[in-house]
This record gives C-alpha cells, sequence and structure tokens, in this order.
C-alpha cells in the first residue's frame, strides 16, 4: 500500500486481476472538450472513464515495448497457482513465492528470454537479456547464496507474430509458448 493509501501495481499484476481474473477495474483521468455524457462542451472537462482489457494492454504495450513478453511468463505462473513479483532486486525479472511474500521466502528467480519459434535464436528485438554462460553462472552463484533456484524462461515467437500484433491482446492466445529450464550447478 502506498502512503497516500492507494494501492500500487505493476502493470503485469493490474492486468492479470482485470484480464485473467475480472476483478479489477482500472480508470483514468482524461480531459476533453466532451462532458460525461459525451456531448460538447465550450470548455475543458476532467472526467474518469473506465479502461478496456484492450486500452489497458496498449497503454503498457506503448509504455514498456517487453512488456507481452514479461507478461505472458507473468501469467503463465500466476495460472499455475504462484505468486509473481518483481525480481529487480535479485537481478531477475521475477521471483516465484509459493503462497507470498509476507508467508514464505521466494523459491525461484525468473529470468526471460524471447525467442523465434522456428529457429530458437534469440529475437534480438525483445530480449533484454545476455544469456552467456558468464551471466548464467553469475546468475546462478548469485542465487545460491540467497538460497533460491534461477529459472530461465523461454518465449517462443511465431515469425507471424509482427510488432504490431504484439501491440492487441491477442498474441497471448496460442501465439506466446513458453517452456522453462531449471538452471542448478553443483560447486565443487
Amino acid at each position: 500500500m502506498a502512503p497516500d493509501g492507494y494501492l500500487q501495481l505493476l502493470p503485469e499484476e493490474a492486468l492479470f486481476l482485470a484480464y485473467a481474473l475480472g476483478c479489477l477495474i482500472v480508470s483514468k483521468k482524461e480531459t476533453g472538450m466532451k462532458n460525461k455524457n459525451g456531448k460538447r462542451s465550450s470548455s475543458p472537462h476532467t472526467y474518469v472513464s473506465e479502461m478496456t482489457i484492450d486500452s489497458l494492454w496498449s497503454t503498457f504495450t506503448d509504455d514498456d515495448p517487453k512488456f507481452p513478453i514479461k507478461y505472458a511468463v507473468y501469467h503463465h505462473y500466476r495460472t499455475k497457482g504462484w505468486v509473481v513479483k518483481s525480481g529487480l532486486k535479485f537481478g531477475a525479472d521475477w521471483v516465484l513465492y509459493p503462497v507470498g511474500p509476507p508467508f514464505y521466502h521466494s523459491q525461484y528467480t525468473i529470468m526471460i528470454q524471447c525467442v523465434w519459434a522456428d529457429t530458437l535464436d534469440k529475437d534480438e528485438t525483445l530480449s533484454w537479456r545476455e544469456l552467456s554462460w558468464i551471466n548464467i553462472s553469475a546468475t546462478e552463484r548469485m542465487n545460491n547464496q540467497v538460497n533460491k533456484t534461477p529459472l530461465i524462461s523461454m518465449v517462443l515467437r511465431p515469425r507471424s507474430l509482427s510488432g504490431e500484433k504484439m501491440k492487441r491482446i491477442e498474441c497471448l492466445k496460442g501465439a506466446c509458448y513458453q517452456r522453462s529450464i531449471a538452471v542448478k550447478m553443483e560447486s565443487q
């Protein structure tokens, strides 16, 4: 809870609650020359309008072009029963809790990699992390220190899923596929 009493959610959390669970309505303030009845007015009015799922997706994708990939991974783990939170302080994209941060420590860190479905080559436009052996080793060492298991979540992007199609929520329906690979190295 924010100091001013408002609940602050990550974009992925907000979309999941609105889209997958249908238990959140997001509103935005707008200023325009129309009043709340939709009629033209001579002076600007500020009004609140409810955002649709499509407008939420569009807003979040405009703010962060990588949002569809991040959300696909977030959605996958949330629907599997995990509590998904930001992994920023662990050098990861997400961390997974079996119940929630107040009750348990997270068990896994998630690093996201977007690859082309046909070749499994890195999609340079939507991957923000270099997965070299040095980076994987460093991540594993850090995760070992905080008692977490690192996972690499691969989002498989079909070539037919162009940039414009990624700006619509329909890209989730059968278009983005994901696999997770556990990375655990034993120290000698």
